[in-house]
């Protein structure tokens, strides 16, 4: 992400004791397997029952109408 470069932001992270690190594009699955493994799949999870839930009370307001 573009803004994790810029100086000023770079300036913020320094000085709240934090370590920024860029990770190239294509090496996610290397650096945070994490993300691939675990997160990913709750995520479409979340996602799968978020939309489910909206269905469910999409059709019980049309019903009570």
């Amino acid at each position: 992400m573009g803004s994790h470069k810029i100086l000023t932001i770079l300036d913020i992270l320094y000085q709240n004791n934090i370590t920024s690190s860029l990770i190239p594009s294509g090496c996610t699955s290397l650096v945070q397997p994490l993300d691939i493994s675990i997160n990913k799949a709750f995520k479409e999870m979340l996602c799968d029952l978020t939309d489910q839930k909206i269905f469910e009370l999409e059709s019980i307001e049309a019903f009570e109408r």
